[in-house]
């Protein structure tokens, strides 16, 4: 049975949105900026759908936003839930897939304050648990602290994006853990790991559009899918010690 909502739903969701911290602010937030520009206001909109796991974080960005949060739904829905609006209006996917509109950055970067202080802060950045970990990280922290990287979790940050506007070079695994890279000053330089399972464009373009420098190390995935797996790979993955230093010292004489 549809739960029914009277007046008008603002929809600010996409694939994985809800689960994920990365599609929600790369695929979710920007669809903000379409409302905008289409000539919408707060005024025209009684309900917004923006299913989140991490209501608390999600909330504390609408807001910097100006989002109304207490018109806001978090609750993901159900397997078969079905929500009925009398009127929904739905902004479309804010670019192309795994790919980033120049405006999405800029649009983000409105979440900062300001001024921004200069960036001087050199992030590693972990995955902690989940999929796709670097499996030979212990073997890299030596070099990290050779030049002067923190080791950083950006899921124990209540602002995470205000940690990447301070952060002058930025190195971590491919996964939503670069997503703040949207934040970064455009004199930042970034270093992604790459999985050989799971090469995908995401960081790569979003760092194009924020104007940063980018390069990637490729890592030896532990397993490879067959060519006809759907979906990202589970699989962690190796990054060559020597070949990680080269990739450091790179970035830090840019």
């Amino acid at each position: 049975e549809p739960r029914a909502l009277s007046g008008t739903g603002l929809l600010l969701s996409s694939d994985w949105s809800a689960v994920n911290y990365g599609h929600f602010m790369l695929d979710a937030l920007p669809r903000l900026h379409l409302f905008e520009q289409a000539g919408f206001s707060w005024s025209d909109v009684d309900h917004v759908y923006c299913a989140s796991q991490t209501p608390n974080k999600a909330s504390a960005l609408l807001e910097r936003f100006g989002v109304p949060v207490d018109r806001c739904i978090f609750e993901p829905l159900a397997h078969d839930g079905v929500v009925r609006f009398d009127r929904l209006l739905v902004p479309s996917f804010p670019g192309v897939k795994r790919n980033y509109p120049e405006w999405t950055p800029k649009f983000l970067q409105r979440a900062l304050d300001s001024p921004l202080a200069p960036p001087e802060r050199a992030l590693y950045v972990t995955r902690g648990g989940g999929q796709r970990k670097v499996r030979n990280e212990a073997e890299l922290f030596p070099i990290l602290d050779q030049f002067g990287f923190e080791v950083y979790d950006p899921s124990t940050s209540s602002a995470p994006w205000k940690d990447f506007s301070q952060a002058r070079f930025v190195v971590g695994a491919h996964g939503a853990g670069l997503t703040d890279l949207a934040f970064c000053q455009s004199s930042a330089s970034v270093l992604e790991l790459l999985p050989s399972d799971h090469q995908f464009p995401y960081y790569c373009s979003l760092s194009l559009s924020a104007k940063l420098r980018y390069a990637y190390l490729l890592g030896t995935s532990e397993n490879v899918r067959d060519a006809s797996a759907w979906g990202p790979s589970p699989h962690d993955f190796d990054i060559d010690p020597d070949m990680f230093a080269q990739g450091l010292r790179w970035l830090l004489e840019g």
